[in-house]
């Protein structure tokens, strides 16, 4: 490119010529990591309770508690904002 000047190619290229080559990952390698297993219960239990608090609990407000949409809207929010501002 005509931007760099020679030192800067060269040391450029220098870098990349001693960078280590990547190990090419395998499943098994994946799925026996312990770190991958507790991201996929985290997000499990996270997108459940997220489930739950966005469909299940304004509907559960409306029908068996009678809320209208105003109030239904602000109680169903209430747990959405604390974990948020937990978060």
């Amino acid at each position: 490119m005509p931007r760099f000047g020679a030192e800067e190619l060269q040391l450029i290229t220098g870098v990349l010529a001693r960078a280590p080559a990547r190990e090419k990952g395998s499943w098994r390698t994946i799925l026996s990591n312990r770190g991958v297993w507790t991201l996929c219960v985290m997000y499990f239990c996270y997108n459940y309770c997220l489930a739950v608090y966005l469909d299940w609990f304004p509907t559960y407000l409306n029908s068996h508690r009678g809320f209208n949409l105003l109030r239904m809207g602000f109680y169903s929010s209430l747990p959405l904002l604390a974990g948020t501002l937990g978060t």
